[in-house]
């Protein structure tokens, strides 16, 4: 009777063993890597704290055949990228053009006419009745994988990211009002 007991075990766990590697080599199971199934999702999300705003989460997710993915902007010559997402007409929205120089993403700062070697992230939001428009001062951005896909010779292309961003923010309409954003991540998809 032990015997049996052993033998079932060790089935078990062969099974268990299986389906934990099957799922470890499903793409579309490991958010850390681009995923290559079919039809990803595009997604974002948020975490707001500052002004009566206490860590509320703000999140969408969109279809991937209902956006058409990132944008991208490259001077090769210059190891210049940009890539970059607006879905500022949704609620939550979200606008960001995230900055590569030499291979290395530039932190979050004010967005400045004279300086474009920044990255810029805007959020807009509804809580408790008012709506919040809010752009980033300072901050990190972290990034899990990016990928261009230029338009033939031009500068320009389209993207697939995974980046992760966190800092200070400031309403649009009143600069008083300092905003923590943490947990910011947005994932889009080429299609």
């Amino acid at each position: 009777m032990k015997h049996t007991y052993t033998i079932i075990a060790l089935f078990m766990s062969v099974g268990l063993l299986m389906s934990c590697s099957s799922d470890d080599n499903n793409p579309e199971n490991n958010s850390d890597d681009n995923p290559t199934g079919a039809n990803p999702t595009h997604r974002y999300t948020y975490t707001v704290s500052g002004n009566g705003i206490d860590n509320e989460v703000f999140t969408t997710e969109i279809p991937f055949d209902e956006h058409g993915g990132g944008m991208s902007y490259f001077e090769p010559e210059n190891d210049y990228v940009m890539v970059s997402v607006f879905l500022n007409n949704r609620n939550p929205g979200i606008r960001v053009n995230f900055v590569y120089l030499d291979d290395v993403i530039q932190p979050l700062a004010l967005n400045e006419l004279t300086n474009q070697d920044t990255s810029v992230v805007f959020v807009n939001f509804s809580y408790q009745g008012q709506n919040y428009t809010l752009e980033s001062v300072s901050g990190n951005c972290v990034s899990h994988f990016v990928e261009t896909f230029p338009f033939g010779a031009l500068d320009s292309g389209k993207s697939t990211f995974k980046i992760g961003f966190s800092g200070t923010f400031r309403n649009i309409f009143d600069h008083q009002q300092v905003f923590e954003i943490t947990q910011g991540e947005i994932e889009m998809y080429n299609n």
